[in-house]
C-alpha cells in the first residue's frame, strides 16, 4: 500500500511539473522572433528558457510513479512469476 501511495504522489508531482513547464514554454514560444527548424518553435523555446532538465525530471518522476503503482498493485503476482515452483 505504501508503494501505491508514494507512486501516486510521484505521478501527480511529475504531471503537475510537466504541465507547468509545458504551459510556461508555450507562453514563451509566442514571443520568439525566430527559431531553428530541427527542434522547432517549441523546442527552441524549451532550450532558451532552460526547461529541458526540469522536463526530463518530470518525465522521470512520472515513469517512477507509474512503476511504483504497478509494483504495488501486482506485488504478489510478480513474486509468483519469479519464484520457482516446486
Amino acid at each position: 500500500m505504501k508503494r501505491i501511495i508514494s507512486g501516486g504522489i510521484l505521478l501527480m508531482s511529475g504531471t503537475i511539473l510537466y504541465t507547468g513547464i509545458r504551459i510556461s514554454t508555450a507562453i514563451y514560444a509566442e514571443s520568439l522572433g525566430g527559431w531553428s527548424t530541427p527542434p522547432g518553435k517549441f523546442g527552441t523555446a524549451l532550450v532558451e528558457s532552460g526547461a529541458v532538465l526540469p522536463r526530463n525530471l518530470s518525465v522521470a518522476l512520472i515513469l517512477a510513479g507509474v512503476a511504483l503503482v504497478l509494483w504495488g498493485c501486482f506485488d504478489k503476482q510478480i513474486i509468483k512469476l519469479f519464484t520457482p515452483s516446486s
